[in-house]
């Protein structure tokens, strides 16, 4: 739209409210004239970003450690968690789950799962949540508790 154009329908607009408030025996305000002007559109917040799942982050953190040069023995470690961890996300019916979702009762029936499930000694789920704790920042220093060394 040319500006001509445009500067002659916000005449007519402002004109038609000016008459219609004049018509309705109102006061014709600034701010009524100023909304003709500059109208307010509805501006659509951005959604916020899905927290990526545990197993998504899981392989973001081994595309890290490949790029850093890890062994290739590391990687395949850490790839039996990987998918050790979606096995038992996908038992529980939450093969989505982010590391908000992941609580202390979650968290022991992960254990629970790799000891009877999945039949590991304690030294191998005690290697498991280790690395899972790496890869996933579920538990900081300053928020760690004594279930996350069970």
């Amino acid at each position: 739209m040319e500006a001509k154009e445009y500067l002659k329908k916000l005449s007519e607009r402002l004109n038609q409210l000016y008459r219609r408030m004049r018509g309705d025996g109102m006061v014709v305000t600034k701010e009524a004239l100023l909304a003709v002007v500059q109208p307010v559109f509805a501006v659509e917040k951005p959604k916020a970003k899905a927290e990526p799942s545990m197993v998504g982050r899981f392989g973001d953190f081994m595309d890290t450690m490949r790029g850093m040069g890890y062994a290739p023995n590391t990687l395949g470690h850490y790839g039996t968690v990987r998918n050790i961890l979606g096995r038992f996300l996908d038992s529980v019916g939450r093969p989505e789950l982010s590391v908000s979702g992941w609580d202390m009762a979650r968290h022991q029936q992960f254990v629970g799962y790799l000891r009877e499930v999945q039949g590991l000694a304690n030294n191998a789920v005690f290697s498991t949540v280790k690395d899972m704790k790496a890869s996933s920042g579920i538990w900081r220093a300053s928020e760690a508790k004594s279930w996350c060394w069970t």
